[in-house]
């Protein structure tokens, strides 16, 4: 686990000394999560061998949870042990046709990372609605944390990055585990 923590932190490093140095490449949370996954691709865009005998590859977006309390969110960045990933219809079907999943062609108790992105340009909200939504963000990936935990005996690395475009918060008072938030201020 060791391992994946230190290579997307180091993803995540080089994704806010681009943003400091070029922040207005990122105009959308959309951009943030398409060049950390162009960071991220280096360590986890290898095509690997699936547990249903397919191929993928370990870094994906926009996944829905699910799991003993039928989570309906979604994690901007997940990485996944595909070794312990199914996508075949046949098995996956077979998962759904027993209620263990909801229908999205895609199964797996190993997610090794999620990921969560936060960017606030220079005409966003202000400090207390951005410091309510890092903070709902971190609480979602603690409870994932906590069912991958308890559930599947799986650990998550867990990050929240918060880019910070309109003005620099010196505190943001929000309780977090370590590691878990990374906040970036860059104003031009």
């Amino acid at each position: 686990m060791d391992h994946v923590s230190e290579k997307v932190d180091i993803a995540i490093q080089r994704l806010i000394q681009d943003f400091k140095r070029v922040p207005n490449k990122y105009l959308t949370e959309d951009d943030v999560r398409m060049h950390l996954c162009s960071f991220l691709m280096d360590d986890f865009g290898m095509v690997e061998r699936t547990e249903d005998d397919d191929f993928s590859i370990p870094l994906h977006s926009e996944v829905r949870w699910w799991g003993p309390n039928k989570r309906k969110d979604r994690t901007d960045v997940v990485i996944f042990d595909v070794s312990r990933l199914s996508v075949t219809r046949s098995v996956v079907s077979g998962l759904y046709s027993f209620g263990f999943i909801p229908k999205k062609e895609y199964a797996s108790s190993a997610p090794l990372a999620a990921i969560e992105l936060k960017l606030r340009r220079s005409d966003g909200v202000g400090n207390a609605n951005f410091r309510s939504q890092i903070k709902e963000d971190i609480d979602k990936l603690k409870e994932l944390k906590e069912m991958l935990s308890s559930n599947y005996s799986q650990n998550l690395v867990c990050r929240v990055i918060a880019l910070d475009k309109k003005e620099q918060i010196n505190s943001l008072s929000i309780d977090a585990p370590e590691d878990y938030l990374i906040y970036s201020f860059c104003g031009r």
